[in-house]
């Protein structure tokens, strides 16, 4: 899932992209109107969808998101790039300013292609990157992140338990950290990278490494007091503030999933994450805190909410 300024997001992974203010027609004050697009990777339809929002900066908040796919701003529906058959999507999608990084490929095997888009749609070229060495190809990319400066991508292999780094100018992995079922990854303020591994039970954690990939600490291994389930932390997002935001997916088809907010504080190899539970969404059972299904990519939109790609139970 990914915002674009015009804001970008991906039902397992999103992504949000904001254009130049625009007057709102009849308005009663001179209220800035923002539009950009936030772009889903459909995991189910193996397609990338894209739906354009309108933001309000004077009152910080998204009133409207519409479907911005083939027709563009007359689509009648979101469908974006890739199909099924000839250019599957996986989960993993980032936009930086300039273009969209997508998985591409096949599940199952090791035709995995990570591949430049134009923020229209355009297609630039292929990322060749060998993953041969892990797993004999087959890895199972969950959901990627660019580097600010765009040169570089982190990539969590679920199914060969690694996470790597990618030099995004040739394709050379030149970093990597043995993490099984990694899955997620955030990259901090400082430059450190949190990733979370989609495992259950004893054997789930975030960790925090370096840019390199060395790692530094455990950051969380446990859910916290008050939340029930199983520990399978996904989608993670990092606030303004330096907060980070986790998706608890606690069960394939149920509705148990939460969104954890932690603050952290610390440095070097010596961060706490402590938990909020006031800024948390935690699943009780009731009708109310029991909306959402099978949890995975996340992001923060321009209005500073957090956004969840759900696959649901079907």
């Amino acid at each position: 899932m990914a915002f674009r300024s015009t804001f970008r997001l991906a039902a397992a992974a999103l992504a949000l992209l904001c254009t130049a203010p625009v007057l709102a027609p009849g308005a009663a004050r001179a209220d800035e109107i923002r539009f950009g697009y936030l772009y889903v990777a459909d995991y189910g339809l193996s397609i990338m969808e894209r739906y354009q929002y309108t933001y309000n900066q004077t009152q910080n908040m998204i009133t409207a998101i519409n479907p911005a796919g083939s027709g563009v701003n007359g689509a009648t529906n979101a469908y974006f790039l890739g199909n099924a058959t000839t250019n599957p999507v996986k989960e993993g999608v980032h936009g930086t300013t300039n273009d969209l990084i997508v998985v591409g490929g096949f599940h199952g095997n090791g035709m995995t292609n990570i591949t430049r888009y134009t923020l229209d749609g355009v297609l630039i070229g292929e990322i060749p990157v060998n993953f041969s060495a892990y797993n004999g190809g087959n890895v199972g990319i969950g959901n990627v992140l660019v580097t600010p400066d765009g040169r570089y991508m982190y990539a969590p292999l679920e199914a060969a338990g690694y996470v790597v780094k990618i030099d995004l100018t040739n394709g050379a992995i030149v970093n990597q950290y043995a993490f099984t079922k990694a899955h997620d990854v955030a990259i901090l303020p400082n430059g450190d990278v949190a990733v979370a591994n989609y495992a259950g039970g004893a054997s789930a954690k975030v960790v925090i490494l370096d840019a390199n990939l060395t790692y530094r600490q455990d950051l969380i291994t446990a859910l916290p007091g008050g939340v029930a389930g199983t520990f399978r932390p996904t989608g993670m997002s990092v606030a303004a503030d330096g907060s980070l935001y986790i998706n608890n997916n606690a069960a394939a088809g149920t509705n148990a999933n939460s969104i954890l907010h932690y603050n952290l504080s610390g440095s070097g190899n010596a961060r706490t994450a402590t938990y909020d539970a006031a800024h948390s969404y935690v699943a009780s059972g009731t009708s109310t805190n029991n909306a959402i299904q099978f949890a995975f990519g996340n992001n923060i939109g321009p209005d500073g909410k957090v956004y969840v790609a759900a696959l649901g139970g079907g």
